[in-house]
């Protein structure tokens, strides 16, 4: 059943360790990367298809093709960051004179009542609250983005500084901003971000228990993070590209990636995406558009976290995403970061970092605007080779296909880690600032009903699903707290799913 895991025989010693005759794995010289195609074009991966002749698991209407080009279009000529603005900017502009009001929408001027956003009788509540879900995954996006993780068919096909309704309609209600990159000959979409939310207590409070943990992940809004508009808006549409074309079970935003909460180490660390396998096993993504002083630092403190991993359950890709000009100055470096991190010594030898490390050039995938690898549903990425044990090795890297669990196959280590994944896997169907179409809708509404009928009895007083998983000052008018502290201190885990029950159920209702 698709959004289901099942563990897998527990035979596989190594991670990322295939026989040296299997036929997925590629030798090439160190200096190949600035070899052509057959078809003239830069990259390893060929031949190179248009995107609309993929095979794509998203609808028409929200496929890549038909999305703004990150990187071979104006968008990347022009300004690395946007000009924002949010209603609260706007009107303090107006009240000091500074801008007219007749030069404003006034859409985004007049906030709209908290019970008109969410709430179960609020026309398009659903996807106003899947715009929330996605900017507090994804940090920023373009509005052909968000209409893609949402499935807002509002925001599909426009250009220029167009904004939806619904987004107008968060805007004025202070939890979105919009930003503009540039006036360019070729217009960009405009952006999307969150602001602080300063509402948001009263706003999502008409939200059920199950939504809001949809919404939030279960986390208080914090801040936003560092904010690159270019690297956000190109991290974004290669993530949405790998919902699209693989088949990997859940794609998540950088809110969701810090380091220490899906790997089993003490991290600071954040990556910038995870994508995560049908059988558990997870790839986080490392996008540099630059050349800066701590690509050295990243690789290490990366290398020195997968040597400290015992379940081995997590690789890294570090995807080099810059034009041809600069490419011949990041990849040789990112390559030798990679190779002396991994070999720097004997524990992480003997964890088999190097086969866990990886690096992949946009234009390997990419290589033109509106083109993409055939192989690039296997993720076809760039490792060291097993027997390298100094960056000075000759013959220092191979190809491996790491989505494609036949060719790099990964098993849990433990029955208890399985079981942890599991459940994992089983909660990813909630989260809604995934691309819509990976969710399994019918299990995650079994999962919903499950949530809040335990909400209900966890409550024991209330009478309606509560709001929020957290006891704090937040209050209605009778002075009461919004959730008790028993359910503040429960953790809810959900059990196995009866598949024919649920279709079984949704076939009374639909009838």
């Amino acid at each position: 059943m698709a959004g289901w895991w099942r563990p897998q025989p527990h035979g596989f010693k190594d991670v990322y360790a295939p026989a040296d005759d299997d036929p997925s794995i590629t030798r090439f010289e160190p200096r190949a990367n600035k070899h052509l195609t057959e078809r003239g074009m830069p990259g390893q991966f060929g031949p190179y298809v248009p995107l609309t002749s993929m095979c794509s698991r998203a609808p028409k209407a929200h496929r890549s093709a038909y999305r703004t080009e990150p990187l071979w279009s104006g968008m990347w000529n022009g300004p690395a960051t946007a000009a924002w603005a949010q209603r609260r900017e706007i009107t303090r502009l107006i009240q000091d004179g500074r801008m007219h009001r007749t030069t404003v929408d006034p859409a985004l001027l007049k906030p709209p009542q908290p019970h008109s956003l969410f709430s179960p009788s609020a026309p398009n509540g659903l996807l106003r609250a899947r715009m929330v879900a996605a900017t507090m995954m994804w940090r920023t996006l373009t509005t052909e983005q968000l209409a893609a993780f949402t499935g807002d068919p509002d925001a599909t096909g426009h250009r220029g500084d167009y904004l939806p309704k619904r987004v107008k309609n968060l805007i004025a209600a202070d939890l979105l901003q919009y930003g503009v990159l540039a006036r360019l000959l070729d217009p960009v979409p405009a952006l999307v971000r969150r602001t602080d939310m300063p509402r948001w207590d009263s706003q999502s409070r008409y939200l059920s228990f199950g939504d809001w943990l949809s919404v939030t992940a279960g986390r208080r809004v914090a801040d936003g993070g560092a904010r690159f508009e270019r690297h956000a808006v190109m991290l974004n549409e290669l993530s949405l590209r790998a919902a699209e074309f693989t088949d990997l079970q859940a794609v998540l935003g950088e809110s969701l990636c810090k380091v220490g909460e899906f790997m089993p180490v003490e991290s600071t660390r954040t990556a910038d995406a995870l994508w995560v396998r049908r059988d558990g096993f997870q790839i986080a993504i490392e996008m540099t558009t630059g050349l800066n002083a701590n690509v050295d630092e990243k690789v290490d403190a990366w290398a020195k976290a997968l040597a400290s991993d015992p379940t081995r359950g997590t690789a890294v890709v570090f995807v080099c995403a810059r034009q041809n000009t600069a490419k011949d100055r990041i990849v040789p470096r990112v390559q030798s970061a990679i190779a002396r991190a991994a070999t720097a010594s004997m524990d992480r030898m003997k964890a088999k970092v190097a086969q866990r490390m990886f690096y992949v050039d946009w234009s390997d995938w990419f290589p033109r605007g509106g083109l993409v690898s055939s192989q690039f549903p296997s993720l076809p990425v760039f490792a060291l080779n097993k027997h390298v044990t100094s960056p000075a090795d000759s013959d220092l890297w191979r190809t491996l296909r790491i989505g494609d669990p036949t060719a790099t196959p990964w098993a849990p280590a433990t029955r208890q880690h399985a079981e942890q994944v599991a459940h994992q896997m089983l909660a990813f169907n909630q989260l809604w600032g995934q691309p819509y179409w990976m969710r399994d809708h019918l299990l995650a509404a079994e999962l919903n009903r499950r949530l809040d009928l335990w909400t209900i009895r966890k409550a024991a007083g209330l009478e309606q699903p509560v709001s929020m998983p957290f006891a704090r000052p937040d209050r209605y008018g009778d002075g009461k707290a919004v959730v008790p502290p028993e359910i503040a201190q429960a953790r809810w885990h959900p059990g196995p799913v009866d598949v024919q029950k649920v279709e079984s159920r949704r076939r009374r209702t639909a009838g």
